[in-house]
């Protein structure tokens, strides 16, 4: 099995770096070119064909293990293609933010459906041997996580690079906690190798990225990664508890959730767009693209650190849980005293139109 998942890995490396290479050249043709203006802060056209390669690069990576296309993986895959769909719709014509969140909702109704990722219970979340069973309320906690998850990936994709590497340390977190019989093994590490062959274009090293994810890029792949945090913290024999795995994708969740509140708090859209990430205020204050990245990767990788260590020393759920709200707030506070005095961290934060012109 291990020859096999890095024969997929390194499969799926390759056809997601050619094809990139390839789409790049044809995305105006395809009409997936991300173009400046409003919140975004590129200041040339750049092909947002990401999700589309990265897609048939993992396709390719997963047919070198057939039985990867059965049960509840294909319910999942199916459910990112949909999601992928949507995201490429989006991309060429744009698509209100109560269709997106209509397909999000029925994405995971599909996989709960069709592929049993369910949240039954919250694990031992006081402590003891004894779980917090969900009963009802189980399908309810899971569309919101799934939502949640998939709009924290989309949320977070607003600096190169971002939003694959924080994909790819969660994933890596998944694999470690996870193990090799795991039936989601082909799964996750065709997925870091079409990840992988993304950052080579995207990534902030050698100057600004030459692609992006795109909707299509962002929908698809918290979609799957959504379903693998869900169904791989289940079940008698789970990988992890579920308190661990809000650390394995700690940043964009605590993010999200912070920006939403602070625009809810406002009377405004929660998914209306604005500058007021984690990300864009690292820009604001003065800190380069590749800077940020680094800030950003570090701090999530931290929180996956803390996910597998927990796991493996088998923390109280009630711990990991607390932390995890814990920095939320922290998280939040910060956030929003620079929101209200236009600093972060002593420095003073310039405005869109300042970051428009750099």
């Amino acid at each position: 099995m291990l020859s096999t998942a890095l024969a997929a890995f390194a499969l799926a490396f390759a056809v997601t770096l050619l094809l990139l290479w390839i789409l790049r050249r044809s995305a105006s043709a395809l009409g997936l070119l991300d173009r400046p203006g409003g919140h975004k802060q590129h200041a040339m056209p750049v092909p947002a064909v990401g999700g589309l390669a990265i897609a048939v690069g993992v396709g390719a990576g997963l047919c070198l293990q057939t039985q990867s296309f059965e049960g509840a993986v294909a319910a999942i895959l199916s459910a990112a293609l949909a999601m992928l769909v949507v995201g490429l719709v989006d991309d060429r014509s744009g698509l209100s933010a109560r269709l997106r969140l209509l397909a999000q909702l029925l994405a995971a109704l599909w996989m709960v459906a069709a592929a049993g990722v369910l949240l039954h219970d919250f694990g031992p979340l006081f402590g003891g041997s004894q779980v917090l069973n969900l009963g009802l309320w189980s399908w309810p906690w899971t569309l919101f996580a799934v939502v949640g998850v998939i709009n924290a990936c989309n949320m977070s994709d607003g600096l190169d690079g971002a939003a694959a590497t924080l994909l790819a340390l969660a994933l890596v977190g998944l694999l470690v906690l996870g193990g090799a019989p795991s039936a989601y093994l082909p799964l996750i590490v065709a997925l870091l190798g079409g990840l992988l062959g993304f950052l080579c274009w995207n990534a902030p090293l050698f100057g600004p990225a030459r692609v992006f994810l795109g909707d299509a890029g962002s929908l698809s792949l918290g979609c799957v990664l959504a379903a693998l945090l869900v169904s791989m913290s289940q079940g008698e024999a789970r990988a992890f508890p579920p308190a661990a795995g809000l650390w394995l994708y700690a940043l964009p969740l605590i993010d999200t959730v912070s920006v939403m509140w602070r625009r809810l708090a406002e009377r405004r859209s929660p998914f209306q767009p604005d500058l007021r990430h984690f990300h864009h205020l690292l820009l604001r204050a003065g800190w380069s693209v590749r800077a940020a990245w680094a800030v950003q990767s570090s701090l999530a990788g931290l929180g996956v650190l803390v996910a597998v260590l927990g796991s493996r020393w088998q923390l109280p759920s009630s711990l990991l849980a607390g932390s995890f709200v814990g920095l939320a707030l922290l998280h939040h506070g910060v956030m929003r005293h620079a929101d209200q005095h236009g600093r972060l961290l002593g420095r003073p934060l310039q405005t869109q139109s300042h970051l428009d012109r750099d």
